[in-house]
């Protein structure tokens, strides 16, 4: 309906049912402007009997008016309180320690806090279908809310708090895998900086643990985690927001807006951050993460200008392989030179090698990190793993040595040994199907020579 053709009078609706003033209960309803029927919530008739937005009707019969009826504020109000109160009162149960994993040498819980506030701050889906969107995510700052502490956990020097989170919080905490070898010193290393909120790179290796070890952390504290994996051709929009059509859920009217990103999302909710390869990031997102990295802080230019400041337990990490120096070596096309600039506001960078000693051959001890891991993951026998490793350290002596240029990481083994283990004990045709048939062929010669040596023949 045309809004001429309503103003300044009142148009009755002679195929609709006449609703009273009063419901039921006898609580007051208010009234349509428009066509006098009475209702607790305006908006939703606004726009399927009129066409009209609150916007419009405010506009043209006075933004006064009330759109919801004081019995529906109250019933919204009383709401909200009872479930605050239900969790006031709800019994804090004293909860034991979570039971070790046995990788978690030198891993304390030192003490128990029950001091804090509880907690409910859900965090809101990224779907394809309709947009409900919270307060924060339409220009209405939401007030940081802090998790309730349940013990420390202590890594050497360092300690990190254990969180209770709401069950939408839980689901982006990574599992424990009780299999997983990580040095203590890494731990050690990695905690400080996350205690000392500073940003942290770790730089190694392709498949040596880099990413694995910051979730197998972020799983000891219970804190939630989000991965991106960067590409060349991501865009800041996957980081900040897109606008979109949304639908404001007070009014329900339609507008644009902006739905946040993954790092407004981390940032708001306290979430750790975690970009894997850093080194392949396009100039535009780097620039999307300098404030972010400076001063904990994003200013929301798609959505007026909006700042979001930082939750206290929000974290940025990087992975990377090159350390921002690009790659001299083959291994990594595409990697980028970052800036001295963008690696300065790292505090904390730690190299992250392969697990183990470096040994090989009858050097190398039963206890070795790397051998350990493999053993316990694919079920391979102790001497025939032993072997593998070593195949793996001499090749990797030989991309040192420029004799060839393949990597060959503990991912590597691990896909090498599982597969022949499924293959009964076949670990040629294992080795063939895992990573043989995808190198070139001079580095397959070489591999299969080191193999040859090693293990036995490679049959064809």
């Amino acid at each position: 309906m045309a809004l001429g053709a309503t103003a300044g009078r009142r148009t009755s609706m002679p195929d609709m049912p006449q609703l009273k003033r009063y419901d039921e209960k006898g609580n007051e309803k208010i009234q349509c402007r428009v066509c006098d029927q009475f209702f607790h919530l305006l908006a939703p008739h606004l726009r399927a009997a009129h066409d009209l937005s609150t916007h419009d009707y405010w506009k043209t019969y006075g933004a006064t008016l009330p759109v919801v009826s004081e019995y529906q504020m109250k019933a919204a109000a009383i709401s909200v309180a009872d479930a605050a109160a239900a969790k006031e009162t709800k019994p804090i149960v004293e909860e034991p320690a979570p039971k070790k994993p046995s990788f978690m040498n030198g891993v304390v819980a030192v003490k128990k806090d029950e001091d804090g506030g509880i907690v409910e701050s859900p965090l809101s889906k990224d779907d394809s279908g309709p947009r409900i969107i919270p307060p924060t995510a339409m220009g209405i700052s939401a007030p940081v809310l802090e998790r309730r502490v349940k013990m420390h956990l202590r890594f050497g020097v360092a300690e990190l708090p254990v969180f209770e989170l709401t069950e939408a919080e839980q689901r982006l905490v990574p599992s424990v895998d009780e299999l997983f070898e990580v040095d203590v010193k890494f731990f050690e290393d990695l905690a400080l900086g996350l205690a000392r909120k500073e940003n942290v790179i770790i730089v190694g290796p392709t498949g040596s643990g880099k990413t694995t070890g910051v979730e197998m952390l972020a799983a000891l504290v219970n804190q939630p985690l989000t991965v991106i994996n960067m590409r060349n051709d991501i865009k800041s929009s996957s980081f900040i927001g897109q606008v979109h059509v949304i639908i404001d859920p007070i009014t329900g009217d339609k507008r644009t807006g902006l739905v946040p990103g993954m790092l407004t999302r981390s940032m708001e909710q306290g979430i750790w951050f975690l970009v894997d390869e850093f080194d392949y990031a396009p100039s535009g997102i780097l620039y999307a993460l300098q404030r972010a990295m400076s001063h904990r802080q994003l200013i929301l230019d798609e959505d007026g200008g909006r700042v979001i400041n930082a939750h206290p337990d929000w974290r940025l990490l990087a992975t990377c392989n090159t350390i921002g120096r690009g790659d001299d070596t083959g291994l990594y096309p595409g990697s980028q030179v970052l800036s001295e600039a963008t690696l300065d506001r790292f505090a904390t960078a730690i190299e992250h090698h392969y697990l183990g000693t470096g040994k090989h051959g009858n050097d190398l001890p039963d206890d070795d990190q790397e051998v350990v891991v493999i053993c316990r993951k694919s079920g391979v026998d102790l001497q025939t793993v032993k072997k593998m490793v070593t195949v793996a350290r001499l090749v990797r002596n030989g991309v040192e040595r420029e004799e060839c240029y393949c990597s060959f990481s503990t991912r590597r083994l691990l896909n090498w040994a599982g597969k022949s283990s499924a293959l009964k004990g076949d670990w040629g045709r294992a080795a063939r199907t895992t990573f043989l048939n995808k190198m070139t062929t001079d580095d397959k010669r070489y591999v299969e020579a080191i193999i040859d040596r090693v293990l036995g023949k490679v049959t064809p």
